[in-house]
């Protein structure tokens, strides 16, 4: 008889919301092994309030997402035999999570990835997946590329594709990951009903039939570099067009936004991030 498999998260925090936190930590903890809580505020944060045995939480210097999953997955010592990643802003049902990691474990599948909801429950990659779903009678959709948050790993490919890439701050690291991935002959599996809810930023704007996503000025630094970065680092050309073309169409969203000048300069600066081969954290 096959042994139980061993399963931890790796949660990526920046001055988590402690409500938002325990509902997380709430889904999670009763039904992983352990949980690594990866902190990157620069200010502290009292954690001695969370009531869950199996935590072990870790103050760093800011090094994105990237950068807390990867120390998540140094401090466990390659212990366990899969990974579920996460940051602060996501979270499952808690049976939608136990249905997910049985589902994944039972069918030794090495990648599998969730559905994304926002929290007004509305679908965040419904046109994405869609292309990829030629089995309607399929439980799961084969991808070639899903965000970090909710992915679920096995330790032995986690090993295969290496770490998350550190260079890509907090955007499109999920994306490099991912097409390393599918190069070393890995299948992402996207179980079509099982769903994640995640926040993004300050949420979506809609202009007629065009919506897209609205997140703090300074993140667009990090839009404009990485985009590059992963642009002229080998991506394949279907990746490479959707990048130029999210590109372009970024200052027509930052003139439909406020604080416009404020998010050109940070768009503009992460070009010039780019050309000075920048990492890290954005210094002003």
């Amino acid at each position: 008889m096959e042994s139980k498999k061993s399963c931890c998260a790796v949660v990526s925090l920046y001055y988590p919301d402690v409500s938002t936190l325990e509902r997380l930590l709430g889904s999670v903890c009763d039904v992983l092994d352990f949980v690594y809580l990866i902190d990157n505020s620069d200010s502290f944060f009292c954690y001695e309030s969370l009531c869950f045995d199996n935590i072990q939480v870790v103050r760093q210097v800011n090094s994105g997402m990237t950068g807390a999953l990867n120390r998540g997955i140094k401090e466990s010592k390659f212990a366990y035999d899969y990974y579920l990643f996460l940051d602060q802003d996501s979270f499952f049902e808690k049976t939608v999570l136990e249905k997910y990691i049985s589902r994944a474990v039972i069918n030794n599948m090495k990648i599998s990835a969730p559905v994304v909801f926002s929290y007004d429950n509305e679908s965040v990659h419904s046109g994405f997946l869609s292309k990829f779903d030629l089995d309607k009678k399929s439980n799961y959709i084969s991808v070639d590329r899903t965000q970090l948050s909710g992915l679920f790993v096995s330790a032995d490919c986690l090993e295969s594709v290496g770490l998350f890439n550190e260079d890509y701050f907090l955007n499109l690291g999920d994306t490099e990951w991912c097409l390393r991935a599918c190069k070393a002959d890995f299948q992402i599996l996207v179980h079509k009903d099982i769903r994640i809810f995640h926040q993004y930023a300050e949420g979506c704007k809609k202009v007629f039939f065009y919506k897209f996503h609205v997140s703090e000025p300074f993140r667009l630094y990090y839009r404009s570099r990485d985009s590059l970065r992963l642009i002229f680092n080998g991506s394949p050309f279907n990746i490479k067009i959707k990048l130029f073309f999210a590109l372009f169409v970024t200052p027509f969203e930052i003139m439909l936004t406020d604080r416009k000048m404020d998010r050109l300069s940070y768009f503009l600066k992460g070009f010039l991030g780019y050309l000075k081969r920048e990492k890290g954290i954005f210094k002003e």
